[in-house]
């Protein structure tokens, strides 16, 4: 698939909370780059509608360094680490 490098607006790019799933690792923190205060947790469930304007959803997660659950705001995942189960939309995943 081509891709138009010249125009941002070409390019539509979900915010990464609308493809959560139970058991994604997921990378939750501040967005900055200069940003040292982020932690990697593991997706038990997440409870309400995820919708592409608001990320109010509230997620359970595992830390996976201290094996504490925690809740969040599915907004304050700034990356998905996709692996095994592939990227969203692809065919066989859900």
């Amino acid at each position: 698939m081509a891709l138009d490098q010249g125009s941002a607006s070409a390019v539509h790019q979900d915010p990464p909370y609308r493809h959560l799933r139970p058991g994604h690792f997921v990378i939750v923190g501040d967005g900055g780059s200069s940003s040292t205060t982020w932690w990697l947790g593991q997706v038990l469930y997440c409870e309400g509608a995820i919708s592409e304007t608001t990320g109010e959803t509230h997620c359970r997660l595992t830390d996976v360094e201290s094996g504490l659950q925690r809740w969040i705001q599915a907004d304050e995942v700034t990356q998905v680490v996709w692996a095994l189960d592939g990227w969203p939309g692809a065919i066989g995943t859900s």
